[in-house]
């Protein structure tokens, strides 16, 4: 069901009326631009927790002020750290103590058994972006994550939904997938269980014929859209910073960019880098020296043609690198750690380590 943006609406609180244009008040398809969230999620957001609580125009429309503008990006924060959106509402709302909440927070998993939801590392995922180049919405009257999959877990039946859509060129219908997901779930949760699952399954789809090149890059380009709207503003704050890149010749850095959003959720800094980086002019251009740089790459040679800019960095600054091209032993050799684990778990790993 589509979206009315235009803000006539009936849900949440009874607005107050006030003049269209009065100063600070946006209408939802401006708060939304403003802080990387879809509409469809805002009026979730609005009508389960209460956390929106618009004015009315006099035309009729619902406007939205700055304070809900900070709720969101609280509540969009705090999601980041892993609190369920309804827990994190509490919290935002004045409801529950924040730092209760986050120390009951259980630590990030470890020792799992293998299984599909656990067992794609950094490189992998990284690996299932390599591809060339380096219903609409899912489920017959169920919804975007209904029919047989609904059955199994609502992770499973989103990454179900996400491919027939993306499959199609339908990018409303992947967007609905996250609007919905995101709604109930944690971004780190979403990104654990979703995206990262998605990425290494796309990747072996791609190898082995069963999609195409379009519709490979199709995949990527929406992923990466909505994985820019989770990242806003990311390099804003006072935690401590961390610059993610890729070396010469390296076009995939979407696990990367999952692994930079997670870390952003902990309080860190990120400057995002990319994809095909001058890796010797990473530190001379950045002032101060950052805390980390994390350097991701598919092919091991990439990372053998920098390795003398890579052992000149860890000089200066802590280095990690990632992907299919790293290994234990060259990340000895030049002077880095590297980072085995999926990119949720590797962010993670690095929070609890400088907390």
């Amino acid at each position: 069901m589509s979206e009315d943006t235009s803000g006539r609406s009936g849900i949440g609180d009874s607005p107050n009326d006030v003049t269209v244009g009065e100063p600070g008040l946006v209408r939802i398809g401006e708060l939304s631009r403003r802080v990387g969230i879809s509409d469809h999620t805002l009026r979730a957001w609005e009508t389960r927790y209460g956390l929106l609580r618009p004015h009315r125009s006099s035309g009729g429309f619902r406007l939205y002020s700055a304070d809900d503008e900070r709720r969101v990006r609280r509540m969009s924060h705090l999601l980041g750290r892993g609190l369920s959106p309804a827990e994190a509402a509490r919290v935002v709302l004045g409801e529950r103590d924040e730092d209760t909440v986050l120390l009951r927070l259980p630590p990030p998993p470890e020792n799992l058994p293998p299984s599909p939801e656990n067992t794609t590392t950094l490189a992998s995922a990284q690996a299932a972006q390599a591809g060339p180049h380096g219903g609409p919405h899912g489920g017959p009257q169920g919804g975007l994550l209904g029919g047989d999959a609904a059955a199994r877990s609502p992770f499973h039946a989103a990454r179900d939904s996400l491919t027939r859509a993306l499959d199609r060129f339908n990018d409303a219908g992947a967007h609905g997938v996250f609007d919905e997901m995101l709604a109930q779930f944690s971004v780190e949760a979403v990104l654990r269980e979703v995206v990262v699952p998605f990425l290494h399954t796309q990747g072996e789809r791609w190898q082995n014929g069963d999609i195409s090149l379009i519709q490979e890059h199709f995949a990527s380009n929406v992923i990466r859209g909505r994985l820019a709207g989770l990242a806003r503003g990311w390099a804003s704050g006072a935690g401590p910073r961390a610059v993610l890149a890729c070396p010469p010749g390296e076009l995939h850095d979407l696990a990367l960019m999952v692994f930079g959003i997670v870390l952003r959720g902990g309080g860190w800094r990120v400057v995002f880098l990319g994809a095909d980086t001058p890796i010797g002019q990473i530190v001379p251009a950045l002032t101060p020296t950052p805390q980390l740089v994390v350097i991701a790459a598919t092919n091991r040679h990439r990372l053998e043609a920098v390795a003398d800019d890579l052992r000149e960095m860890s000089g200066a600054v802590p280095i990690s690198l990632a992907g299919v091209g790293a290994s234990e032993q060259f990340a000895d050799r030049v002077g880095a750690t590297y980072l085995p684990d999926d990119p949720v778990g590797a962010a993670q790993r690095i929070l609890a380590a400088t907390r």
